[in-house]
């Protein structure tokens, strides 16, 4: 039985030497004369002028994981004619701080992946750059705004179901069929099995969104259902604007991450609850179709949910034509 790799990491390194290897790390990456080009050529599809000069820096740190980090690059070039500002995001994954080598390798080549074979609901992977002992993937800045800020900005924390069905989660289940008709879960996987499940033994992710299955630390399991498991989350946090399962912020931050683990494993062993839906704009006929999906995809046995291809099939049957 492995630990949930949310417990490992660049966590065993103290603190100082891990500041000195992300500092080398980054100077290494914005020193690249490979990522310089990359960002160049990304610039030039744009812009035909002659180029005088150019800069390439570091900007600030978007976010710190447990075998990564991202950071905001900008560069500034300028034209003969006029000067060029552009944002990027760079992921330097470091193969020391993974807990499995599998993880790094599958990270880069679901990367490699999908910059080779880009796809309109998934973000764009300008390029992934290999160096002697981490890997930065250079995408696109997409602005400070995500999901989780635009929800904040919306009374109750929820959008409209119109919104929730034509855009977001239309949007979500192009992206994640894509992923897996390529046979890409969203976690590192093993295809050894003649159905090509894929049968895991990592353990991450957010607890809120995990399934069961990955909370009672299963040896294998399902990374397509769990999937399915972590866009039903989603899809109940669009339309109700929380999760369906929750825990009060200030108490998560006090308890253990044991203690916050077992209380999830106990309480998404229980019925899913929803709450009053006079709020709702649609009629009462659509929200119980609403209601069955979320059943369906909330489901503590992973073999009885749908698979997203399945969910695409019946996709008017719980939104409308």
């Amino acid at each position: 039985m492995e630990e949930c790799s949310i417990l490992i990491g660049s966590e065993s390194i103290c603190p100082r030497q891990l500041a000195r290897m992300k500092k080398e790390n980054l100077h290494c990456l914005i020193h690249s004369e490979q990522m310089q080009l990359d960002i160049l050529n990304n610039s030039l599809c744009e812009n035909q002028d002659i180029i005088i000069d150019k800069c390439i820096k570091f900007k600030r740190s978007l976010y710190h994981g447990h075998y990564s980090d991202v950071y905001l690059i900008r560069s500034k070039i300028q034209f003969a004619t006029k000067i060029l500002r552009k944002n990027f995001v760079a992921k330097i994954v470091n193969v020391d701080w993974c807990p499995k080598y599998s993880n790094y390798e599958n990270e880069i080549q679901v990367c490699n992946f999908i910059k080779d074979n880009p796809h309109p609901n998934l973000i764009e992977i300008i390029n992934v750059l290999q160096f002697e002992r981490f890997t930065t993937i250079l995408m696109p800045y997409g602005g400070k705004e995500n999901l989780a800020e635009f929800l904040k900005c919306q009374p109750d924390h929820k959008i409209t179901l119109s919104m929730v069905k034509y855009l977001f989660f239309k949007q979500l289940l192009m992206a994640v069929n894509y992923l897996h008709i390529n046979h890409i879960p969203h976690i590192d996987i093993l295809n050894n099995n003649q159905q090509q499940q894929a049968l895991c033994s990592s353990h991450k992710g957010v607890l809120e969104y995990m399934a069961p299955e990955l909370l009672a630390n299963c040896l294998f399991y399902d990374a397509y259902k769990t999937d399915v498991y972590s866009l039903g989350v989603l899809l109940y946090l669009l339309i109700y604007g929380h999760c369906p399962f929750e825990l009060d912020n200030n108490l998560k931050s006090e308890q253990s991450f044991e203690q916050n683990l077992y209380y999830f494993r106990k309480i998404k062993q229980q019925p899913i609850q929803f709450p009053n839906e006079s709020f709702l704009e649609d009629n009462h006929h659509h929200h119980q179709h609403h209601k069955d999906l979320l059943v369906q995809m909330l489901n503590i046995n992973p073999i009885q949910r749908p698979s997203i291809k399945e969910i695409i099939s019946t996709y008017h049957i719980y939104f409308g034509n």
